[in-house]
């Protein structure tokens, strides 16, 4: 259970890819555009859900577009701990980000991203305890899931509420 175990009751963390779901696939293959702005909507939705299962507390990361800035520039009472580590603009920002997500002791990381986005998560955290949420194209891995509830589920997994084990599975 985090409540008692080495994250203690940590924070989010969240990971947006800024350029999934923009390649060439959605011209070619009639696959729907996740916009920015969709991207923000959906941050905004998570740490809102989040807020509701008492988690305050988010680690982020800088990407190019400023989604999250742009998704909470708005709210109050928020305690966004931002990442400070050279952007190289390639998957390893994901990487580098959730290897830091890890040291500042999240208890679930939320990933915005396709199936190559988490699995650079994955490669920056073995054991990461992850929400991925789709924003990709043709995702295998990443879920289509409402960000609000989203963003509860890591909320209340990252709190201590509820167990890791009776809410999710090991691959």
């Amino acid at each position: 259970m985090l409540g008692t175990g080495p994250f203690g009751t940590g924070p989010v963390g969240i990971v947006v890819n800024p350029r999934s779901g923009t390649d060439v696939r959605r011209a070619v293959a009639a696959a729907g555009a996740v916009t920015v702005d969709d991207k923000a909507n959906t941050v905004r939705r998570v740490v809102l859900g989040a807020r509701s299962a008492g988690v305050d507390r988010f680690v982020v990361h800088h990407d190019t577009h400023q989604i999250v800035r742009r998704a909470t520039e708005t709210m109050r009472g928020l305690d966004l701990d931002w990442l400070d580590h050279p952007q190289t603009f390639t998957e390893e920002d994901t990487v580098a980000a959730v290897a830091g997500m890890r040291d500042r002791g999240c208890g679930v990381v939320v990933v915005l991203g396709g199936d190559g986005t988490n699995r650079a998560a994955a490669r920056g955290w073995p054991d990461l305890v992850v929400v991925p949420i789709s924003t990709g194209t043709n995702n295998v891995f990443p879920l289509m899931v409402e960000a609000t509830v989203a963003g509860s589920a890591a909320g209340y997994v990252a709190a201590g509420a509820v167990p890791v084990g009776g809410v999710a599975r090991t691959t």
